[in-house]
């Protein structure tokens, strides 16, 4: 049982603000904390008996839900795991944004809407085992020129071997 689940529903499995009969517990005010543990304890009793039965799969999920610790808040311990995961991974995303593009000497943006802006870490052949930011435009149009000049190398040679035949 989390605390979510106790503050949003009812034993009745219906949202709290929506049971006339389990309304008042998010109403009142002024409860006591002994009031809040007792209500909790009563919760998890009913949860206990709503999962078990004859079997001995219902008698031990009955027995884990009575071992739960009242202050447990498993959904809000996950959610607040991925948000710091998250955290984490922006750190290093933004790390790598850091640096001009070697080609054009504007920034990267990781988080730019336009692909081109994205950063891409490469190294040049006179530094090899540096790397350096490149926008991935920039090394898009790096590729283009040089499939360029690698066909006009090839139909050069195809006319020189042309030319050489000819003779």
């Amino acid at each position: 049982m989390s605390d979510d689940v106790y503050n949003g529903w009812c034993k009745h499995r219906v949202p709290l603000t929506s049971c006339a009969e389990c309304s008042h517990i998010d109403a009142e005010p002024a409860r006591t904390a002994e009031a809040v543990a007792r209500e909790r304890e009563e919760m998890r009793e009913s949860c206990a008996q709503a999962v078990e039965d004859t079997t001995t799969v219902g008698r031990r999920a009955g027995a884990l839900v009575r071992a739960t610790p009242l202050t447990a808040t498993p959904l809000a311990d996950e959610r607040d795991a991925a948000h710091e995961r998250a955290e984490k991974a922006e750190a290093l995303l933004g790390r790598v944004d850091d640096g001009p593009c070697v080609e054009c000497g504007e920034t990267t943006e990781s988080r730019a809407g336009n692909p081109g802006r994205w950063p891409v870490m490469l190294a040049r052949a006179d530094q090899p085992g540096r790397v350096r930011h490149h926008h991935v435009a920039c090394v898009t149009a790096w590729l283009a020129r040089a499939e360029r000049a690698e066909a006009e190398r090839d139909e050069a040679l195809a006319v020189r071997k042309l030319l050489m035949g000819a003779l």
